[in-house]
């Protein structure tokens, strides 16, 4: 009986080391995630700030050719007018 006990309590002991090695082992892989997810939060981060910078890039960008379309319009109603203008002036002649 005493055997008996003896071979189950190494039993027990055998389990309880496997179990304690396994949870040691998630215990790592979850801090190898948390160091990814933690990783991924910052490269996120940068990836947003970038987009913002871009974004504003671009904004400026579209500022100014909406200017330069504008001043081209100008432009081409200026030289429509002058074009309008000399030949006026040539029947004039």
């Amino acid at each position: 009986m005493i055997v008996k006990i003896l071979g189950l309590n190494s039993a027990l002991s055998k389990e309880t080391d496997d179990l304690r090695q396994a949870l040691y082992g998630e215990k790592e892989e979850t801090v190898k995630m948390s160091k990814m997810v933690t990783e991924s939060v910052k490269a996120s981060k940068v990836c947003d700030e970038e987009l913002t910078r871009l974004n504003q890039c671009l904004k400026e960008e579209q500022r100014k050719m909406n200017s330069t379309l504008v001043s081209k319009s100008m432009l081409e109603e200026e030289l429509e007018k002058m074009k309008a203008e000399v030949g006026r002036k040539e029947k004039l002649f």
